[in-house]
Formats: C-alpha cells, structure tokens, sequence
C-alpha cells in the first residue's frame, strides 16, 4: 500500500465517511495515480453498476416535496365521488400532523405527475393553501397506473362500492383477465368479485344512491335479486327512510319474489263450486239459498217469505231424505 505522504496524519480512523472527507486532495491523487490502470478500469465499471443499482432503488423510494400545481389527478382514478364533510376532515387532520403518507405519483413531463393513489390527501392540500406536497415516484405505464390505482384504492377501503364495480369492469376489459385473475391480484375472493360487479345491473337512480353513501353495498346487493326497476329504488328508498336493514329488505324482496301459493288459485275453484251449490239448492228449493264458509265451516242460511213458504221448503227435504 502506497504510503501518505510526510506531515499527513493517517485517517483512515475516520471510519463512516467518504474517501475525500478522510484523506486531502494530494493524498488521494497520489493514490489514484499510483493504482494498476487495467485493475482500476475493470474494478471502476463494477462499483459504478454497483452504485447504479443502489442509486436506483435509493431514488425509487426517495420522498420529494414539490409544488402542487405539478401535480394533477388521474382522468381514470376509480373513485369519482369525494365526500366533502371528510374532505374537510382529512384537511384539519394534515393541518395539525402534516401529510404522513406521500402521494404515489407517474412523471408525466419534467414537471408535471399524475396520481396514482393519494388523491383525497392532494385535495385535501389544495383546501389548506399548502404549496407543496410530499410525492413518492413510480414508473408505470398508463394499463399498469389503473391497475395500482384500483389495488390501492380497493386495498384502503377508499372507493365505494359501484366505483369498485365499474374499476373492475374496466381492470378486466383492458387486461383481459378473468375473475379469478382480478381475484388473485386484488386479494379478493372470486364470489366477492362476481357479486361487487352484480351492483352494475342496478339502476342508475339506484346506484347514485350508493355512491353518495346513502344505501349501504349490503342493500344494493340484496336488491339485485329484483328485475322490476321501479320495486328496486322504491325498496332503496324505503330502506333509507325507514332505516330498514338488509335482513329486512331481504324479507320484503323474498315476499315480492314469491309466487301467489298453489292453494289461493285452489280456493278461487273452490269458491265457484260454492256457487254452483247456491245455485243447485236455490233451483231445488225455490228460494234464495246461501253458503257462508270460513275455514271449511260455515252455515247454510235458506230464506223463506211466509209460514207456507217454510212448511214448502220443509216437506221439499222430507221428500228428499225418504
């Protein structure tokens, strides 16, 4: 090893800090000059590919704080519908702590980003005035930001039912994945998948409903089961005023979906029978007869006008029993 030159202290003792921080200019020249050219050309390129990969990574997970103009949101984020009451709140939360969790960004140009997941907290900057705000980079395409925005959002519980729905409609339509691709990316069951993207066959009047966070997914799940549209948001808005539960509505639609009961088309039959037994016996007696019947029993009420029109009707059934 080439020695320091004369009057320079060893300061190698210096460990945790950079070459040019432990040794003066002169020293490391000499160094540098003295090392083999072959040896140092090959060891250079490795810890140059080296210091790239750790660069890279370092960068990828680097925090930047840059000005909120540069940053926009994503025409295709899956949540549409941003409820201002906690809008305000997640506002007077960063006010007091400051933005904990970056906003995950692309680089659209130099210095414009697109959110990839993050959005309520942006919003939320903008309300306060804020300047600037903490973004964390990711290098995606455009197919791949929907599909980390969905997982990010899905996996936060941040989008509403119908917006889940309709991002998985479009997850699968662009990547031609099956349910149970989405399934094993989103980390959802496959049922869970199939039963999100039943909601889309709702009425729109139904689904506003859900969007605004007035009908629970439960519900809107529930009504699926009913083709009528008129019964599905006439059932929603029963259930939203009368703070039905999904049991309840449950209930309703099973009473809604239920055949009229063989035994009713039965007693209508039966009910004709009896009037032709009114009939038979009116003919017989020459009178005015009637049947009333309540749970198989009832009476038979035979009308007469005068003491011989009764002895009449009275001999007409003594002939009738002999």
């Amino acid at each position: 090893m080439t020695k320091l030159p004369k009057g320079e202290k060893n300061k190698f003792s210096g460990l945790g800090r950079g070459l040019g921080a432990l040794l003066n200019n002169e020293a490391t020249n000499s160094l540098l000059r003295e090392t083999d050219n072959q040896n140092e050309s090959s060891s250079y390129k490795t810890n140059d590919d080296n210091n790239q990969r750790k660069e890279s990574l370092f960068e990828k997970n680097k925090v930047y704080n840059v000005n909120i103009n540069f940053v926009m949101p994503n025409e295709n984020q899956p949540r549409k519908f941003f409820d201002k009451i906690k809008l305000e709140e997640l506002a007077n939360s960063i006010k007091n702590n400051g933005i904990i969790q970056p906003i995950l960004v692309t680089k659209v140009t130099k210095d414009k980003y697109k959110i990839i997941a993050g959005e309520r907290r942006w919003r939320a900057a903008r309300l306060l005035g804020l300047k600037e705000v903490p973004i964390l980079i990711r290098e995606l395409t455009e197919s791949e930001v929907l599909e980390q925005a969905l997982i990010e959002n899905i996996q936060r519980q941040d989008l509403n039912a119908i917006e889940e729905a309709e991002a998985l409609t479009r997850l699968m339509d662009e990547h031609k994945l099956t349910q149970e691709e989405v399934s094993a990316r989103v980390g959802k069951s496959r049922s869970s998948i199939a039963n999100t993207l039943r909601l889309l066959s709702l009425p729109q009047s139904v689904q506003s409903l859900v969007i605004q966070d007035d009908l629970s997914a439960g519900h809107a799940r529930a009504l699926v089961a009913i083709k009528n549209e008129e019964l599905q948001l006439s059932l929603a808005e029963e259930a939203i005023n009368k703070d039905l539960s999904v049991r309840d509505i449950e209930k309703k639609i099973k009473k809604a979906l239920t055949p009229p009961k063989e035994i009713d088309a039965q007693s209508e039959a039966y009910r004709l029978s009896l009037q032709e037994i009114e009939d038979l016996l009116t003919k017989s007696l020459g009178t005015k007869v009637q049947l009333r019947e309540k749970n198989n029993k009832g009476r038979i009420v035979i009308s007469y006008y005068s003491a011989d029109d009764r002895e009449r009707i009275l001999e007409i059934l003594e002939n009738n029993n002999n």
